[in-house]
């Protein structure tokens, strides 16, 4: 799963957009979430694993401004 990442610094609106991908093993996780919690537990756990990942690439001051965007489903 691929996820595109939206981000603001508010300080100097500089704007950017990361895109990552979700390892296997939480790909995994989140087929199995989508199994035994549904769809939404999935896919909210999807996209907060997105988040730390866009998060670890950004310099401080940067927030997210919406929700990740699914680019590539497995």
């Amino acid at each position: 799963m691929r996820f595109t990442c939206k981000f603001l610094n508010p300080d100097t609106d500089e704007r950017k957009s990361i895109v990552t991908s979700l390892t296997a093993a939480e790909c995994r996780s989140i087929e199995s979430l989508r199994k035994h919690k549904g769809d939404d537990t999935a896919e909210v756990t999807a996209e907060a694993c997105a988040l730390r990942r866009a998060y670890s690439e950004v310099p401080d001051g940067f927030r997210h401004v919406e929700p990740p965007t699914l680019v590539i489903s497995q």
